[in-house]
């Protein structure tokens, strides 16, 4: 399992937005590189099932005048506590940082999720991660990603699913969060941590080959949440791999 080290993470104006696979109006924003990406990843009936959905959630979003949280449904960009697309700044200065979840006492558990970055950058897919932050205040992220040394089996670009985790602030992979949600807080999340801690490292003793479709980053995310006996909850949509068997 690897730690994260500490470097800088900054967003250049309208980089949240594009992160979000959202354009700086708002407006829903798929490039055609980023398409053709996807369906060398995952093929052309899986890239098509993929944006056929994600697109009849958006003229629904429209259609409704935006409320699709009126369906149980969180709108695109929007968390599933019902708040709106994050800027970076929260109303909490807590040690979850911009964009995590603000309520409840601690200990508490987040489930945060960033965009995904590269060639599918513009496509609202989301990366998923588990913050655990105890009575103190102290927060640490627990994530899953490629770069896990490859089976025979591993796609070579992604290896199998290798576990970070580290103090959850600026250095942290997937720090700031753009969406988050809290899953549980008070005694029901105690000793939460030490599960989350000692699963994401069986996992990688496992050497799971990673498949962005899943099992993956949001697999993973899961399966720490299950396995802690905490509701599982993410506060997007659209993340590949959650609906997986636990790892």
């Amino acid at each position: 399992m690897r730690v994260q080290k500490d470097s800088d993470v900054e967003y250049p104006a309208g980089e949240r937005q594009r992160r979000q696979g959202r354009s700086i109006d708002g407006s829903a924003s798929v490039d055609v590189q980023a398409v053709l990406a996807l369906q060398r990843s995952i093929g052309n009936g899986a890239t098509t099932a993929l944006l056929g959905g994600l697109f009849a959630v958006q003229r629904d979003d429209d259609d409704q005048g935006g409320d699709d949280e009126a369906d149980g449904v969180p709108a695109l960009g929007s968390s599933a506590s019902g708040s709106s697309p994050s800027d970076g700044s929260s109303s909490d200065d807590g040690a979850g940082g911009p964009g995590a979840a603000s309520a409840g006492p601690l200990p508490r558990g987040d489930c945060n999720a960033t965009h995904i970055g590269g060639a599918l950058s513009s496509l609202p897919i989301w990366h998923t991660l588990v913050v655990y932050t105890d009575t103190s205040g102290k927060a640490t992220g627990y994530r899953g990603g490629p770069g896990g040394p490859p089976n025979p089996t591993s796609d070579p670009s992604y290896g199998t699913i290798q576990g970070t985790q580290g103090a959850y602030g600026p250095g942290f992979i997937d720090y700031p969060a753009v969406e988050s949600v809290a899953v549980a807080s008070g005694p029901s999340v105690s000793g939460a941590d030490a599960t989350f801690a000692s699963e994401l490292s069986r996992i990688d003793s496992a050497h799971i080959d990673y498949h962005p479709t899943g099992p993956n980053s949001n697999t993973t995310a899961k399966t720490l949440l299950d396995k802690a006996g905490l509701p599982l909850v993410k506060p997007v949509t659209l993340a590949p791999g959650w609906g997986d068997a636990d790892l």
